[in-house]
């Protein structure tokens, strides 16, 4: 028998360290990064707020609601 059980899904945000400059590579791989070890799959949305020089101020990820999950008990 199976029952389910509620998870949480949470969202990575990073931000620039420098905003007038605008997010690096290396901060770009790190927020990738933080985002796979806790499980988001590729098609997981992204917003980023950007300057007036379009440079990329921060990003953040929105998994899609994960509200339950299968588990499996021995009765």
């Amino acid at each position: 028998m199976s029952a389910s059980k509620p998870i949480a899904t949470f969202g990575v945000t990073r931000d620039a360290a420098d905003p007038k400059a605008g997010l690096t590579l290396d901060e770009l791989g790190a927020f990738v990064q933080a985002c796979h070890r806790l499980g988001h799959p590729g098609d997981t949305p992204i917003r980023i707020t950007i300057g007036w020089a379009s440079q990329i101020k921060s990003i953040r990820s929105h998994p899609r609601p994960v509200t339950t999950v299968e588990a499996d008990h021995d009765g």
